[in-house]
């Protein structure tokens, strides 16, 4: 079994999606929707919501689709965790 901590420095090699997927994916759909886009378009900030079965939902933000999507993932991996 892995154990991460994915608060740390050593998280930001963490491909938080995978992780997601691999955990759920064989008992739960993962699905990822970018649900607002805010700024100019050279310096906007993404809003990712990821939704896990019919219970598990979280929001993720960053400068690109891909990093709103891992930072939802993330927060997702975190509340299991808590």
């Amino acid at each position: 079994e892995r154990i991460f901590e994915y608060g740390s420095a050593s998280s930001q090699k963490i491909n938080y999606k995978t992780e997601l997927q691999e955990k759920y994916a064989k008992t739960h759909s993962v699905v990822y929707t970018i649900t607002d886009v805010e700024g100019p378009e050279h310096d906007c900030v993404y809003t990712a919501r990821v939704e896990v079965g019919d219970s598990l939902v979280a929001y993720g933000t960053g400068r690109s689709k891909k990093e709103a999507e891992q930072d939802a993932a993330r927060r997702i991996l975190e509340m299991d965790l808590g």
